[in-house]
């Protein structure tokens, strides 16, 4: 029995070898990219014929088109706007294979024959999806990837005429360039083609290197921030307060924000501080004598209670539709008109 055990055991470590070679050797080959996500096709089509000249026509309707060489030989395709003229080594279809592309503002479809010597029919099928390359029957990739060495993976990126080339899976040895250890898929430009994105070093800026602060010509991250020296609040000539209602219009009529105010009071009586949103200039006891438009109000306390007071309307400030009144008078109530005590400094900012 424990022999026969141990034959059994042989046996069944030999049938594992086996298929972990066969599936290796399987995905050694050379595999084909394909459309990711279901493509619905729009039930528009065209097609053209490759030949040694470039041949075009006017894509179908949908968002992504799918090229599909029935020929024998490998055609080179492209898109343009208004016309496209396809040249060899673009966008490259094996034959029986298939290549799909996002259409973008591209209007027409090219392609031309690989090899310069043969007839190929090539069929476009309109639709939508969102596919990263294309697929093949007999032979390699679709030709214009990118690099792979087996277990490295592949970037996405466009070519020279902006059309989205898709990544080969991994044993696959096209031309081009292996994805860096550090790289990541950033997003979709304005033609709608996937680009990568590279951390960089600080010092050595470059196309799509994501740098923090430390390169000349580059915008630093600010870390203590600080009043610039334009673009910031607008300071009110300060308010000594008098024996009147100190009605002032802060600034010129219009819309504007309260930034920050502060006071100080030398005395022992309280005065009452309140911000009308109006545009129209303080005449005859308005519009301290009344509650229209009234905003914000505050009291400044007796100097005994407490000396002063500054307020700030955090980083946005506080808005003001027509424009600000401040009235500073003697008694804490909504429509107050009476005198203030001298003896009170006011100061606001605004923009």
């Amino acid at each position: 029995m424990i022999v026969e055990h141990r034959l059994m055991m042989k046996k069944l470590v030999l049938a594992a070898a086996i298929v972990v070679a066969f599936g290796s050797n399987s995905y050694a080959q050379n595999a084909q990219p394909v459309i990711p996500l279901p493509f619905s096709p729009s039930g528009s089509f065209s097609s053209l014929t490759a030949t040694a000249s470039s041949a075009s026509v006017a894509l179908p309707l949908g968002a992504t088109v799918v090229f599909s060489n029935t020929g024998t030989t490998a055609v080179s395709c492209t898109l343009g706007v208004g016309s496209a003229t396809a040249v060899a080594n673009e966008n490259i279809i094996q034959p029986g294979g298939i290549s799909a592309f996002l259409v973008g503002p591209n209007t027409y479809g090219a392609c031309i024959d690989q090899t310069g010597s043969a007839s190929n029919v090539v069929l476009l099928s309109g639709g939508s999806g969102s596919p990263t390359g294309g697929g093949g029957g007999s032979g390699g990739g679709s030709g214009s990837g990118c690099a792979g060495t087996s277990g490295t993976p592949c970037i996405v990126d466009t070519n020279a005429s902006g059309n989205l080339i898709g990544a080969v899976e991994a044993g696959t040895t096209t031309t081009g360039s292996p994805v860096p250890p550090s790289a990541i898929y950033f997003g979709v430009n304005v033609g709608g083609n996937l680009v990568g994105d590279t951390p960089g070093t600080a010092g050595t800026p470059s196309t799509q290197v994501r740098t923090v602060q430390g390169a000349s010509g580059m915008t630093p991250v600010t870390v203590n921030p600080a009043a610039a020296a334009t673009g910031g609040c607008t300071n009110l000539a300060p308010i000594f307060t008098a024996a009147s209602n100190n009605a002032t219009q802060v600034g010129a009529a219009g819309a504007r924000t309260l930034c920050e105010f502060s006071f100080d009071n030398t005395t022992t009586s309280l005065f009452s501080i309140r911000f009308y949103d109006t545009g129209t200039a303080p005449t005859g006891g308005a519009p301290c004598n009344s509650a229209t438009g009234l905003v914000a109000a505050f009291v400044a306390q007796s100097n005994a209670t407490s000396p002063g007071r500054a307020q700030t309307f955090g980083p946005f400030g506080r808005a003001f539709t027509n424009g600000i009144v401040v009235c500073l008078t003697g008694v804490n109530a909504n429509n107050d008109n009476t005198n203030a005590v001298t003896g009170g400094n006011f100061n606001l900012s605004y923009k």
